[in-house]
């Protein structure tokens, strides 16, 4: 049992200039201490329980870094004083992260989120919630790992999944470079993602399917030099609503070209810079229309 516990109601901080970590705020929080660990010359928290956290990651900046804040000498008896610090878990079941992503922000809402030290650094782990990012529909988040240093953001694996789905949809594993490094190696696996709430309204209008496959994206450190490839293929997928089909069915005397059933449609390919290689792209749609090639 912990010697001490220690209860805060509400706790607001703000990192140091360059550094990734932006904000914290919490609400009502509770951390035990245990003293014996003054005698390990370590600060030892075990636990630390937050009914709510907020928490924002940054993109770090050495440039700024060099306005923090001097670090006054220590006192005469800082050497009778623990010079380590060793936090067991932290559980937060409401937590909101916002991490930075290229130009624009990915954020986490209502996650359960636990979090460990490794070394100087945290790990996170989480579940429940969902995920907000610009211009694309809410997804239900059913597991997140990450794992954050000075060097990278390291997105061990993230699990999303459609609210009206079963299972999750999309599975996605990411490293982002930090500071001088600024590379991004990327991969997805995709299961029976509906389409329709991802495509520009005018495109959403005419096609619709369900989508699955795997996908790989890498730079190098300075952020260029893309590279990559995947395999997708559409699964259930409709062409429809879409004036040049009504008027090609007219002038086929098609009916069923109006409303164009895909039974089969899939494309292979590699990326390299901005050339995209097609391996394989075949379509079947309706009963006389069948596509295959390369380019």
């Amino acid at each position: 049992q912990p010697d001490w516990i220690v209860v805060s109601e509400n706790f607001t901080s703000k990192g140091w200039p360059g550094q990734a970590i932006g904000s914290l705020d919490t609400r009502r929080s509770r951390g035990s201490f245990d003293i014996s660990g003054l005698l390990r010359g370590e600060w030892r928290v075990p636990l630390i329980e937050i009914e709510r956290a907020d928490f924002r990651l940054v993109p770090p900046d050495d440039a700024l870094k060099a306005r923090d804040p001097v670090i006054p000498p220590k006192p005469w008896y800082a050497f009778m004083l623990p010079s380590r610090f060793n936090c067991g878990w932290i559980d937060c079941p409401d937590t909101s992260i916002e991490l930075p992503l290229g130009a624009t922000s990915v954020r986490g809402e209502s996650l359960h989120v636990r979090a460990t030290m490794i070394g100087k650094n945290f790990k996170y782990s989480g579940k429940g919630g969902r995920l907000l990012y610009p211009e694309y529909p809410p997804m239900a988040v059913d597991a997140v790992e990450v794992y954050v240093t000075r060097e990278m953001i390291d997105i061990g694996n993230l699990e999303l999944r459609e609210p009206s789905s079963s299972h999750s949809n999309l599975q996605l594993s990411a490293r982002l470079g930090q500071h001088a490094d600024k590379s991004i190696k990327a991969s997805a696996q995709i299961d029976g993602l509906d389409i329709v709430p991802f495509l520009p309204a005018h495109i959403a209008k005419v096609l619709s399917g369900r989508l699955s496959g795997n996908l790989d994206y890498a730079t190098d450190t300075s952020g260029n030099n893309i590279t990559g490839g995947g395999a997708v293929s559409l699964a259930g997928g409709v062409l429809k609503n879409w004036d040049y089909l009504d008027q090609l069915a007219e002038r086929a005397r098609e009916p069923e070209f109006a409303h164009l059933q895909i039974g089969e449609a899939s494309v292979s390919y590699t990326l390299d810079g901005d050339v995209i290689r097609v391996d394989k792209l075949g379509v079947c749609a309706g009963r006389s229309i069948t596509v295959a090639g390369r380019g």
